[in-house]
């Protein structure tokens, strides 16, 4: 796992620019970008340090994390087309582990991954709400089913019992791929939480992940696609 703090990008930066014939950039407009990347993340968490958590920890505490990503797709944007004198390991790794996790923290709120689970403790009061739902429901399915087997006659109410039983396989079979596309994607997550990797090795999981039904950022294909293309030093 790796971290980086904002002062760190800063100076990162800062040493990739010293290097350069010439600079684009004042010290003003890096920190500016700088500033702009993290408060993605952290502006309401006053974090000043992105430490990519560990895959599991990420999923049972979705509520913690609330990421702008337009401000964060905007900064890469930039990144990718205008700051390109800024650009070096430490920041590709940092905006697009950033990118991909993102994705999967909204993705898995979307789907409401384990809702009932917050830093892997169980929250009763979901769990009890959710049961009540669940008897509720199917005790008004049962009242229905019996008024339609007494005015209406047994075959109707087969059909009835038919149709629930299809729709429940079909919502089992959504939840069990949207499970198993979501796994694949904390995989890409876990696969960038640390900065020593191979963006030919992440852009493979990102294309078969996206083939199952994945959508990732455009800025983050580009920013991969950049980082594979780049000169090794």
């Amino acid at each position: 796992m790796t971290a980086l703090s904002r002062d760190g990008a800063i100076k990162t930066i800062s040493r990739t620019m010293d290097n350069l014939p010439q600079a684009e950039f004042d010290d003003d407009q890096v920190r500016e970008f700088v500033m702009m990347v993290f408060a993605s993340f952290g502006v309401m968490r006053k974090q000043d340090t992105w430490a990519p958590p560990p895959t599991r920890e990420l999923l049972d505490s979705l509520e913690d994390y609330d990421f702008d990503r337009t401000l964060l797709r905007q900064q890469t944007e930039l990144y990718i087309n205008y700051y390109k004198s800024m650009q070096s390991p430490q920041i590709d790794w940092l905006l697009a582990n950033l990118m991909i996790c993102a994705e999967v923290v909204a993705t898995a709120k979307a789907w409401k991954h384990q809702s009932w689970l917050q830093h892997g403790r169980i929250r009763w009061r979901r769990v009890a709400f959710s049961a009540i739902l669940f008897f509720i429901n199917w005790g008004l399915w049962l009242g229905l089913a019996l008024v339609i087997n007494s005015f209406l006659g047994t075959t109707v109410f087969l059909a009835w019992v038919g149709a629930t039983i299809v729709y429940c396989f079909n919502a089992w079979r959504v939840r069990r791929r949207n499970a198993l596309l979501l796994a694949d994607m904390a995989a890409v997550y876990e696969a960038t939480r640390s900065a020593t990797l191979s963006w030919s090795v992440i852009w493979d999981v990102l294309s078969k992940t996206r083939d199952k039904g994945a959508v990732w950022d455009s800025e983050l294909y580009r920013l991969v696609e950049i980082c594979i293309s780049r000169p090794k030093i």
